[in-house]
């Protein structure tokens, strides 16, 4: 879900509490659909960075702790234990790093973003979409308004935006298109629903075992909205 925020000019805000900055990486991921390099649709379905995307630039808490115990009795002033201490009590970021997140992981991942970057920061997420995966393994869909038609019409006729059979168009500017495309993947879901059910239950599984989900199919449907009120009024958040 990306929506507006008139107040941040170039802040992007991730649920819950992580902020970023755009960070332009458009040439290289142009280069890489230029030069089909090895990178290019190399994000398979079942890779541990399929829908992993980077949204920016910030600032994030490692992902490690640092415990020291500092004597309770110390006749010379040392140094080294002196910056271990202070090292141990300190506030620890890495500074401008890249911040990614995972749109499998993350099954509702809202982005609010100022209003004069939307068509930037959507085209920066959707470069990357297409760039690092195949059509094949992932289809985009469109829930979105048609006051950012300047946005998204680009990606309308993407074959990430159909179905195989060509059937079904997965790109929606109003309720009622909303609806149909909603009642397609509705069979879809209750299909694949059925089929971990069967497989959980033939394997002795847990039905909530991740791995049985999106791995467990060819391709991966990843809806994308800029209306959070008309999905929440058809059930899509």
């Amino acid at each position: 879900m990306i929506e507006a925020d008139e107040d941040n000019p170039d802040v992007i805000f991730l649920n819950p509490d992580v902020t970023a900055r755009i960070y332009d990486r458009f040439t290289y991921d142009y280069e890489i659909i230029d030069t089909r390099n090895a990178d290019f649709w190399s994000r398979e379905i079942k890779d541990a960075n399929f829908l992993m995307l980077r949204v920016g630039i910030g600032n994030l808490e490692p992902a490690i702790s640092i415990s020291f115990q500092k004597s309770d009795f110390v006749l010379d002033d040392d140094k080294l234990l002196n910056n271990a201490s202070e090292l141990a009590s300190s506030e620890k970021y890495l500074m401008n790093v890249p911040i990614t997140a995972s749109l499998k992981e993350d099954y509702v991942l809202p982005f609010i973003v100022n209003n004069n970057l939307l068509k930037k920061f959507a085209d920066y997420l959707m470069l990357q979409l297409i760039t690092f995966h195949s059509h094949s393994d992932l289809k985009l869909v469109f829930f979105v308004s048609s006051k950012n038609s300047y946005i998204w019409d680009n990606y309308k006729y993407l074959t990430y935006s159909i179905s195989d059979e060509y059937e079904k168009r997965f790109f929606a500017y109003d309720e009622d298109e909303m609806k149909d495309i909603s009642s397609y993947l509705e069979k879809i879901y209750v299909d694949r629903f059925n089929i971990i059910k069967n497989r959980a239950s033939e394997e002795a599984e847990d039905i909530t075992n991740p791995d049985l989900y999106y791995t467990a199919f060819d391709t991966y449907y990843l809806i994308i909205t800029d209306d959070s009120l008309a999905s929440k009024d058809i059930g899509i958040v």
